[in-house]
């Protein structure tokens, strides 16, 4: 072959590659799904296999028609067989449809290569027959179809499924309509039952709501999305794959009439359950002038948060003050619903002694069950308040297991018994006598040291300058009492209810603020300012025989005094 015939050779072999080429180079994909059968609320894959690796990369905008794109992926495969290098690639779509029916996805471009077109058919969500039975589903619940404004309502959703879901996620009420307030009850219960005999595992959340006002509640879908496992083959993978499938499902809209307190009931309006009423008080003991009583009064609602529950007002005796505390309010979320304690602490205070009776405490309330009025109630209570000077009357009485045995002779039994009631009644006359002198050395209390200060009663008011600028509550109570056992060495106040009643109205008002700062369990900050102004210009009255009778001894309970000179 001759140098000419050789060009044209050549020639004619690249026009031929040339014309090779566009076949050679060419790509098929094909398009298939793992499942064309599914329902609304299940997710599937489109598959996209290419026999070689190409560049392009999918467009996608015809499947936003009928579905969501909930995830995509791309893998490449590289084999070698005989020295010979072979690239594919493959594509994996999730797609979420929209509505049910049977749609055709059409072909998909992939830059110049179209894929062939694949039809799917969609079901409706919901329970299916028992050839199609659902994995997923919801189901939802009041306790009460036509509540009462304020009322407790019990929403209850269930989560069924039949197989085992990762990363699942429930949706909360985002209610509508009327205003209300939501909380959710413990924690989830789950347990199995039976749905068109097949069995479900099930998980149970439960919600109570409160309306605040009358109309209709509306309460929209919840949705649930959870993630399946599963282990598949397709395209280039191999067979053991595990693949995760999204399922959503949604519940159904549910409306609630919402009614109107009716027309007879009281002005407080308290809907629950149940309703009760309980207090306590201190140990038994001797309470005298001065001495605090601590109340507690709880009232418990079953079916109404603590906010619900009404204040307490506690009407008391002339003679008797109150000193009442934030109120403790808590609530107990738990399946049944939820149930509101408030707590109202008052601290008591006798003014002067006698006989005082507390009347009854009552609340009215509405039981939503058999939807009456109803009561709950408190009896009076009477207390017996002491002269803090008084000292009770002895007596004595033997018990028949402890008395003296008898001896010989009847005479000396008689003279015994004599001797023993005579030294009674000596010690009587006693008592009795060192009395009459305590009330006569405090009679009239001497108020010569208020107008010359004793020692005493000048370092007493520095340190209550300082107590006062510091805003400092239990300092200017020490100031106060070293005070006035300077001012009044021989019958000192034995607390700050018997030196409020000796002081002029300015610091007696000061004198109370400053208690009820000291009784709260949880003090505020104390401001020293009005107690300090009143205190530089003290002007004490001579006390009245009243007040003279209440500082004329040691209190009887003198424990319960030293315990409030610690508080």
């Amino acid at each position: 072959m001759n140098r000419q015939q050789a060009t044209v050779l050549r020639r004619w072999l690249c026009v031929l590659a040339l014309s090779w080429a566009p076949v050679a180079l060419s790509a098929t994909i094909s398009a298939s799904v793992d499942s064309s059968s599914l329902r609304v609320d299940e997710s599937f894959h489109l598959i996209f296999e290419a026999d070689r690796d190409i560049e392009a990369e999918p467009d996608l905008s015809p499947l936003e028609e009928n579905f969501e794109i909930v995830n995509m992926s791309r893998n490449q495969d590289v084999s070698i067989t005989n020295a010979r290098v072979t690239r594919r690639a493959s594509w994996q779509i999730e797609l979420l449809p929209i509505r049910a029916g049977t749609f055709t996805i059409p072909a998909i471009e992939f830059g110049s290569v179209r894929s062939n077109p694949v039809t799917v058919q969609v079901w409706p969500a919901g329970l299916r027959s028992a050839d199609r039975p659902s994995h997923f589903f919801l189901e939802v619940e009041v306790d009460e179809d036509t509540p009462y404004v304020q009322q407790q309502v019990i929403y209850t959703v269930r989560v069924f499924r039949t197989v085992n879901a990762i990363a699942a996620r429930l949706s909360e009420p985002a209610l509508e309509g009327v205003d209300a307030l939501v909380e959710r009850l413990g924690e989830d219960s789950v347990f199995a039952a039976n749905r068109a005999d097949r069995r479900y595992r099930v998980t149970e959340r439960r919600y109570a709501i409160f309306p605040q006002a009358s109309g209709t509640l509306v309460i929209p879908p919840l949705h649930f999305q959870a993630k399946v496992i599963e282990r598949v083959g397709f395209g280039l993978s191999t067979p053991d794959t595990v693949r995760t499938r999204i399922i959503r499902v949604r519940s159904e809209e549910m409306t609630v009439p919402v009614l109107e307190a009716p027309v007879d009931t009281p002005p407080v309006w308290v809907p629950a359950r149940s309703l009760s009423l309980s207090e306590s008080w201190p140990a038994a003991g001797p309470v005298s002038v001065g001495d605090t009583l601590t109340r507690r009064i709880a009232i418990r609602a079953a079916g109404l948060t603590a906010a619900q529950l009404p204040e307490l007002t506690l009407e008391l005796p002339e003679g008797m003050k109150q000193y009442p505390e934030q109120p403790e309010l808590k609530n107990l979320a738990e399946g049944e619903g939820v149930t509101g304690t408030r707590v109202q602490t008052t601290a008591l205070v006798a003014t002067r002694p006698g006989t005082f009776t507390l009347p009854a405490v009552a609340v009215t309330w509405w039981n939503v069950e058999t939807r009456q009025t109803e009561q709950a109630l408190l009896p009076p209570r009477t207390i017996e308040v002491t002269d803090s000077g008084t000292v009770p009357a002895a007596t004595a009485q033997l018990n028949p297991d402890t008395r003296p045995g008898p001896v010989e002779g009847a005479d000396t039994t008689a003279a015994y018994w004599q001797w023993i009631s005579g030294g009674l009644a000596l010690a009587w006359l006693l008592t009795l006598w060192q009395w009459w002198l305590d009330r006569r050395r405090s009679a009239a209390p001497d108020l010569a040291p208020l107008r010359n200060p004793a020692p005493g009663a000048k370092q007493a008011l520095a340190a209550l300058k300082r107590a006062c600028t510091d805003h400092d509550a239990r300092a200017a109570r020490d100031a106060l009492l070293a005070w006035s056992a300077a001012a009044w060495p021989q019958a000192p106040p034995a607390n700050l209810t018997q030196l409020g009643t000796r002081c002029g109205d300015g610091l007696s008002v000061a004198v109370d603020d400053l208690q009820r700062t000291l009784y709260a369990e949880q003090p505020g900050r104390w401001n020293g300012a009005q107690l300090w102004e009143q205190a530089k210009r003290i002007e004490l009255r001579p006390p009245t025989p009243a007040t003279a009778n209440d500082v004329s001894l040691e209190p009887l309970y003198k424990a319960r005094r030293d315990e409030l000179s610690r508080v």
